[in-house]
């Protein structure tokens, strides 16, 4: 009797044990399903860490390429080209195509002024193509696209197709009310592509615009302002207004003796002209003094 107690105390029937499996394997579902939560919450939590840092890292090689980017030395340029590559390559894994696209389309205008044309024309395809996909075409970045794509084409002497792009680069920044370097570059080529395409009167009217705009943003004695001086006083000398063309390209030509540049083209086409106005006006006395310097 005691025997058959004791057995029964510990004799599953077959109802019971199966209770006890559906309770072991909820508590092993239960396990499981706990455990998947917590990697997803840690593996989310690092990604997004690894995210924020690499594009805070990304962010700091973008900003220090851009404090090169502005200025006009060899090294500079070298500097904020292959801080701009650097940043492209992070910009690209995190998926930033704006970010991308701008540093792929400052890539290309920095390879532009020591005209590496086959560079400027590849990277150009690829941020054309970013831009298409991601981009508002009111946005800044199609306006500084359209810049840099018609710079290249300046460059190549296509003077009919620049015009095209630097309108559109213009118009853009006209619409939202950005006035800056690159506005008044557009303006300053626009002049150029009229002069090569002896149109002297919208020559003399994209030069101006470009005078008016560095007159507001730059300093005084700024030699960008020099240059344009001096690109207004040779459309004037063609269109013999020889007053206004002295006055103009000796205010440039200043600019450039009180910065010390006496090496600068500019300042030798300003010395160039101011021979033939002064020959002109049969003073060949100090046409000969401009000649000479």
């Amino acid at each position: 009797m005691f025997w058959f107690s004791y057995h029964s105390n510990y004799h599953y029937s077959p109802l019971k044990k199966r209770k006890v499996i559906r309770d072991k394997r909820g508590m092993l579902l239960f396990f499981l399903f706990t455990m998947t939560l917590l990697s997803i919450v840690l593996s989310t939590g690092m990604a997004q860490s690894y995210s924020t840092d690499g594009e805070i890292n990304t962010d700091s090689v973008y900003q220090q390429a851009y404090t090169f980017y502005f200025r006009d030395n060899p090294d500079d340029n070298r500097s904020a080209l292959k801080g701009f590559e650097q940043a492209a390559s992070g910009y690209e894994q995190l998926e930033n195509w704006a970010r991308f696209s701008d540093c792929l389309i400052k890539q290309a205008i920095i390879h532009n002024k020591s005209r590496n044309f086959d560079r400027v024309e590849k990277i150009l395809g690829i941020a054309e193509d970013l831009l298409v996909k991601h981009i508002e075409e009111e946005d800044t970045l199609f306006s500084d696209f359209y810049y840099a794509k018609g710079s290249y084409l300046y460059g190549v002497s296509r003077f009919r197709e620049t015009i095209g792009y630097l309108t559109k680069a213009s118009q853009i920044r006209e619409n939202l009310g950005i006035a800056d370097n690159t506005l008044s570059y557009c303006y300053n080529n626009l002049g150029g592509c009229y002069y090569y395409l002896s149109d002297y009167t919208k020559a003399l009217e994209g030069f101006k615009q470009s005078i008016d705009l560095k007159e507001q943003i730059l300093s005084p004695d700024d030699p960008k302002l020099g240059s344009s001086y001096i690109s207004y006083g040779g459309i004037l000398l063609k269109l013999r207004r020889n007053e206004e063309a002295t006055n103009y390209t000796l205010k440039g030509a200043r600019l450039y003796e009180e910065k010390n540049r006496t090496d600068d083209v500019n300042l030798g086409a300003a010395y160039n002209n101011l021979g033939l106005i002064y020959g002109q006006q049969t003073d060949f006395q100090k046409a000969l003094d401009y000649y000479h310097l």
